[in-house]
């Protein structure tokens, strides 16, 4: 109220002082009324007023007055808030490193970016790091190439928040599939909160203290793995040498690390990764160190004859990148010199009775002399199987793996069965089947699909041949790798399909010669001219007569109603009619007496089709 009457336009000084009474008039003095009460001090305004007034000596005329009064009202006139200019705001001084977003490193995803200013930005998270791991052996839980982003949320809830929101934006905007490690859904965390504050409100009623233990509730710690979120920029070409286990990781995964602040505290990541970031730079000048070394005296072991003064050799002063500095010793290729010169070499007449200097000589081989040795000595094997053959077919591959050469997939599968057991071998050893499943290994490891028919085929003959001739055993062997292949179901091959058959019927496995020879047509691969040769000289060599004249009775009717039918030509007439001799030995004179029997009525077409 006081204000208002402050703010009142008549209670200003210049109205106070227009007043008769109080212009310079005294005023009568009124003496105060004694009562029985007790005395009251009376609060009066005249005093102040009569103080306030100017003497009359220097007060000012009335004109003067009346010219002065619209400036001071101008000057003391009040302006609302709401009119009131605004003065220019100083620039804000500069904000702490704690509300700052850390600087994009190198070659980084463009999403990148955007996922730090939404998590500054929108989610509110404070004091953020990030950390590129990228060419460091990270946790398989968060994969290769991560690049970490480190926040700080200021509350539990505020923590569950936030990584439900990242995934969600994650998911719509980016189409991304990210996966939060720590993260309780919506709905659950309140039910949860919920069931704790009321066993605790039950404990403080009835006086016992409420055991509050890490319950998976507050853990503090949120990882929030968006995986990866940019393939590589580059289009690489497709290499098949070894890369190690499976194919090679390619493009920049981004995790998000959510602590709240004495979580983050605690666990100290920042200082964790940094130690490892340390170290891992550390070796890598030592070993760039030991390869200038390394490089340095192998130029000057080149550049050097044995008889020369060793003097200071000149050499390039420029710096190589790390990746392209390559180690080589010239100690190794003197020796292989040596070895050629004295004639030790493979291509001599009288061979190393060691392997030592067959060893020195494949360093002088090319990549494509090392393949011509490779395939030669499969042919060796195959032809004469002796365990010496075999070490040095095992010692040329790993050559042409650790000089880095592409070897086929077909060869590397040549190998593989080369070092396995053989017809031509007497003696099978644990040692040989240990160098060509190391093979197997390596394709394996590669790359190479060694879950195919191509690779049971040759695994069903090496079973057949260990069985050393006994009939039952090589049944039982080749029979678990039928089992093998209905039981995985591997894609079909057309042409490892027939090979198979024939395998498996020359071993007596009749049934699964049928059963694949059923499943041609449905694997679209219908059977062919060649197929029906196969099946009836097959049948003719075996010499049974009750198979061959269920085989001819059946099948031989079937070749008209093929897609395209099947003519009777060639090789195919001559097996035909040989399982038609073994079915019935006087089918000629049989079918001369005009018989209606199948297997009459299929001879008289045969000398038909002889005839044309």
């Amino acid at each position: 109220m006081s204000r208002t009457l402050l703010r009142a336009p008549w209670f200003r000084q210049e109205v106070v002082l227009s007043l008769p009474s109080l212009s310079g008039v005294a005023t009568r003095h009124i003496s105060p009324v004694h009562s029985t009460c007790k005395p009251s001090r009376a609060v009066t305004s005249t005093a102040r007023l009569h103080s306030e007034t100017p003497n009359p000596s220097t007060a000012k005329p009335p004109t003067e007055l009346k010219e002065t009064t619209p400036e001071s009202e101008q000057k003391q006139s009040h302006v609302p808030w709401y009119l009131r200019e605004e003065s220019p705001v100083s620039d804000s001084p500069q904000v702490s490193s704690r509300d700052q977003i850390p600087d994009l490193p190198a070659d980084s995803p463009a999403i990148l970016g955007e996922i730090l200013e939404y998590t500054f930005k929108d989610l509110g998270l404070d004091d953020l790091k990030l950390i590129d791991l990228r060419g460091l052996e990270t946790p398989p839980a968060l994969g290769a190439n991560v690049i970490m982003i480190i926040g700080t949320a200021r509350s539990v809830k505020h923590l569950n928040v936030s990584a439900d929101r990242m995934c969600r934006w994650l998911r719509s905007t980016w189409k991304l599939s990210p996966y939060a490690d720590g993260l309780l859904g919506r709905n659950e965390l309140k039910i949860k909160l919920r069931r704790k504050a009321r066993r605790a409100r039950l404990a403080s009623r009835s006086g016992t203290t409420f055991d509050d233990k890490d319950d998976g509730i507050t853990t503090g710690w949120i990882c929030v793995n968006a995986g990866v979120v940019e393939e590589s920029a580059v289009q690489e070409q497709k290499d098949d040498r070894f890369e190690g286990f499976g194919r090679t990781v390619r493009g920049t995964r981004v995790v998000v690390q959510m602590f709240t602040e004495d979580k983050r505290a605690e666990v100290d990541l920042e200082t964790l990764w940094q130690r490892t970031l340390d170290r891992a730079e550390r070796d890598k000048q030592k070993y760039a160190e030991s390869l200038a070394k390394a490089s340095g005296g192998a130029s000057e072991s080149l550049h050097e004859a044995p008889g020369e003064a060793s003097g200071p050799v000149p050499r390039s002063t420029g710096s190589f990148p790390f990746q392209q500095t390559r180690r080589f010793h010239s100690s190794r290729c003197l020796r292989a010199v040596q070895s050629v010169q004295t004639g030790s070499g493979p291509n001599t007449k009288t061979p190393a009775k060691e392997d030592i200097p067959f060893a020195e000589a494949l360093e002088l081989m090319s990549e494509q002399q090392a393949m011509d040795e490779l395939r030669s000595l499969c042919t060796a094997v195959s032809t004469q199987t002796t365990h010496l053959l075999k070490k040095k077919l095992f010692l040329v591959f790993s050559h042409c793996i650790a000089s880095g050469y592409e070897i086929p997939d077909d060869l590397g599968l040549d190998v593989f069965a080369a070092l396995l057991p053989g017809p031509a071998q007497a003696e099978h050893t644990t040692r040989d089947k240990n160098l060509a499943f190391r093979v197997l290994d390596y394709l394996s490891l590669r790359g190479t699909n060694i879950m195919s028919m191509k690779v049971l085929n040759i695994l069903y003959k090496a079973a057949v041949y260990e069985a050393r001739g006994n009939q039952e055993e090589a049944l039982r062997n080749g029979r678990h790798v039928s089992k093998v292949l209905e039981t995985f179901e591997l894609p079909f091959d057309p042409k490892e399909a027939r090979l198979f058959m024939i395998s498996s019927f020359q071993n007596g496995d009749y049934d699964g010669f049928w059963r694949m020879w059923r499943k041609l047509p449905l694997n679209n691969s219908p059977r062919t001219f060649g197929d029906y040769t196969m099946l009836f000289k097959l049948h003719a060599e075996l010499g049974d007569e009750v198979r061959a004249q269920e085989c001819v009775s059946t099948w031989a009717p079937m070749m008209k109603r093929e897609e395209p039918p099947i003519p009777l030509r060639g090789d195919l007439l001559q097996s035909l009619m040989d399982c038609l001799v073994l079915a019935d030995p006087e089918i000629a004179r049989t079918a001369e007496e005009s018989s209606s029997g199948d297997l009459a009525r299929i001879w008289r077409e045969c000398k038909a089709s002889l005839l044309e």
